[in-house]
């Protein structure tokens, strides 16, 4: 299901030691276009694997990546990662949301048909929409109406780890008791000259989907310790891997033998949603998870066999390719230009001419063929046309000189202001470290007074404490020398 130009790479497995195993195994070598250690990181998984599906996507082409292998062998891991090392998906939804920023459209522009299609409208009939859809209803129910263009769903892995339905086996304690499916559909069309609007052609919309699939695990129900309801959760996973390995193998053989056989898609749910991905409408790539664990032994087998076997059918077949040219470009130069209209009627001058658009094409040539050998016409059009093609190109070297010169400034001031930048902080980080030093002193003075402070409290204490024993001591003689006097008196 890859591309024929790529690597391949052979992967062996022997069986386990035993006494159920011969004395002598066999090696079993497998052929694979790429093979991924343990050691291999999510980045260079997703770099190999899925990016170059996700650039087809953003052009308009299809694309289909499901992991497949035994359960506890790393299929959800592959597609999801963790927080900290993300895995497949969220590593497309960042690249795609990155590409699309400057490209996206206002909601509403583009709506779903109810024919698995999709309708556009201007963005003046797309705000009255949103208006009439959104913001009205939250203002009549007392909420607050949010801004912005298009949502995106930027937790939508954790919703899709909501809907996915695990359970405890014996192989795995969070065993995946569903198929995972997860698509993305990317809805593109040309704007206008200006870059404005998005032409109201619903011929010329193009959708393209990206389906990541992340199967249940494959696994023989006496193994692990099913029964009632997860055992028959067991059977229709398998059964389904069972059709999607039928279909594969029947592929395979109609192209192998050159034969018709009927590909029996209906028998399953999954297999049925991706019939046009097999059919050739996009291409199709497959992760393949191996457990290395001793027990796993006869299931990977069958599984490496069937990871071999798809790798000899040939789905792909050639798909238009979208252009979507100078779009954030028309529009940049569309707004300097009503900037610019707007600065000159402040200032009482005339408003700039909007600069004709450089268009990077080129005519195509006449019919050369002539029924007279003596007629001059056609080489008179040749010639006009080479005319033509070489004052475009004159015309697009300047343009590109221009370009690179206005570029060239652009850096000049992006180091000027870098450098600039660069002394106003090595003056803030001056100022900081007097600043330290002085909070450093203004420390060791607090320090100090609070010590000093500490010993005038202690010396007052102190003659406090002389001062009520001298005042007893000077209460008690007084009360002595009174009483030796009245013992006189009588």
């Amino acid at each position: 299901m890859h591309s024929p130009d790529e690597a391949r790479h052979q992967g062996s497995h022997r069986p386990p030691d035993g006494p159920s195993q011969p004395t002598d195994p066999v090696e079993t070598q497998y052929q694979f276009e790429c093979v991924f250690d343990d050691e291999a990181s999510q980045k260079a998984v997703f770099d190999r694997v899925a990016l170059p599906l996700v650039e087809d996507v953003l052009f308009g082409k299809n694309a289909l990546l499901f992991t497949y292998g035994v359960t506890s062998s790393g299929k959800t891991h592959t597609m999801t990662g963790t927080p900290q090392d993300q895995g497949i998906l969220p590593r497309c939804f960042d690249v795609i949301f990155n590409s699309i920023g400057d490209l996206q459209a206002k909601k509403y522009v583009f709506k779903p048909d109810k024919k698995d299609g999709f309708d556009v409208q201007t963005v003046a009939d797309a705000m009255m929409e949103r208006q009439r859809r959104d913001i009205i209803p939250r203002l009549t129910q007392g909420g607050t109406p949010r801004g912005g263009a298009l949502r995106r769903k930027q937790d939508a892995p954790h919703e899709r780890h909501k809907r996915r339905k695990v359970a405890h086996t014996v192989l795995n304690t969070e065993s995946s008791r569903s198929h995972s499916v997860f698509n993305i559909r990317l809805v593109q069309a040309p704007l206008d000259s200006m870059g404005e609007e998005v032409l109201q052609d619903k011929e010329k919309i193009v959708v393209s989907q990206f389906a990541l699939v992340d199967l249940a695990g494959s696994e023989r129900t006496n193994r692990t310790g099913n029964y009632g309801e997860r055992l028959r959760e067991a059977g229709n996973i398998n059964q389904t891997l069972m059709v999607l390995r039928t279909c594969i193998e029947a592929l395979r053989d109609n192209q192998k033998n050159g034969t018709n056989k009927m590909v029996a898609y209906r028998d399953s749910r999954l297999t049925h949603l991706f019939k046009n991905y097999f059919d050739g409408e996009g291409k199709v790539r497959m992760v393949v998870c191996i457990n290395p664990h001793a027990n796993e032994y006869d299931e990977t087998i069958q599984v490496m066999r069937f990871a071999e076997m798809t790798q000899e059918v040939q789905v792909a077949r050639p798909q238009a390719t979208v252009f979507r040219g100078l779009t954030p470009g028309r529009r940049r130069r569309n707004q300097e230009y009503k900037d610019a209209v707007s600065q000159a009627a402040v200032n009482g001058v005339e408003p700039p001419m909007l600069p004709p658009m450089i268009v990077y094409t080129w005519p195509p040539f006449p019919p050369l063929r002539s029924a007279d050998s003596f007629e001059n016409s056609g080489l008179e059009k040749l010639s006009e046309l080479l005319r033509e093609r070489q004052l475009r190109r004159a015309s697009l070297v300047s343009d590109y000189a221009q370009k690179e010169e206005r570029f060239r400034h652009r850096l000049l001031d992006v180091d000027k202001e870098q450098t600039r930048l660069r002394l106003r902080v090595s003056e803030l980080e001056s100022q900081l470290k007097m600043s330290e030093t002085e909070a450093l002193k203004a420390q060791r003075r607090l320090k100090e007074l609070d010590e000093r402070e500490w010993k005038i409290l202690l010396e007052k204490t102190e003659k406090d404490r002389l001062r009520q024993d001298y005042q007893a001591k000077l209460t008690l003689t007084e009360q002595t020398y009174n009483r030796q006097i009245v013992r006189d008196t009588y």
